[in-house]
């Protein structure tokens, strides 16, 4: 097990457009660590390249990988706590990422 104030850095996308992984469904790594509630954080390395959004890839991870949202807010909550930024604008992350969960996934549905 990698050291406990380390979080893992995943980048679901951008793992399957370089073949590191061939489909998203095999990236084992982020239930792996989830259910030994090690840090891991999501990343979306280089978005106009890769095409895909911090939401788009939360999103991609409840619907091709049954996340649930409280895997999300998990996941979005160990990525503030790993920043910088004050306490305050980690608060307002999270909101924020709710919101964009919200609209994103109801839009979806629409679709």
């Amino acid at each position: 097990m990698a050291h406990p104030l380390i979080p893992i850095e995943v980048c679901p996308t951008s793992s399957v457009i370089t073949g590191m992984i061939e489909h998203q469904l095999l990236h084992t790594g982020v239930r792996y660590y989830l259910q030994h509630k090690h840090p891991i954080v999501i990343g979306t390395d280089d978005p106009l390249l890769f095409q895909s959004s911090l939401t788009e890839e939360y999103l991609n991870l409840m619907q091709l990988d049954g996340l649930q949202l409280g895997h999300i807010l998990q996941l979005t909550s160990w990525s503030h706590d790993f920043s910088f930024l004050p306490h305050k604008d980690k608060l307002q992350l999270n909101l924020l990422v709710i919101q964009n969960l919200f609209m994103a996934s109801t839009q979806r549905a629409v679709q």
